[in-house]
């Protein structure tokens, strides 16, 4: 096997393992995410603000990204495909 064969094949696993590896943060990660979109006024913009929101929330890059994809996978957060913006779909949220 070429090494571009292998590194096709690792990207290739990574995508497959993507589906299950969004389902799998704790709900207190979860819980801590919503918080934090709460706390910004239920916007996030990666770019400018995802250093911050991670930190507020207590997690590194991957945990906080793992729960952002779980509440989307669930419906309670949005991407604007225009602006890259995650915004929380909640009740306290305008």
């Amino acid at each position: 096997m070429t090494r571009v064969q292998a590194s096709c094949l690792t990207v290739g696993l990574a995508l497959a393992a993507a589906p299950a590896l969004t389902q799998t943060a704790p709900r207190a990660h979860v819980d801590r995410v919503v918080e934090v979109f709460l706390a910004m006024d239920c916007v996030i913009d990666p770019e400018r603000e995802g250093a911050k929101a991670e930190q507020a929330a207590g997690l590194d890059l991957l945990e906080f990204s793992k729960a952002v994809a779980v509440l989307e996978a669930r419906g309670d957060i949005t991407m604007d495909d225009a602006t890259f913006q995650f915004r929380l779909n909640h009740k306290d949220c305008s």
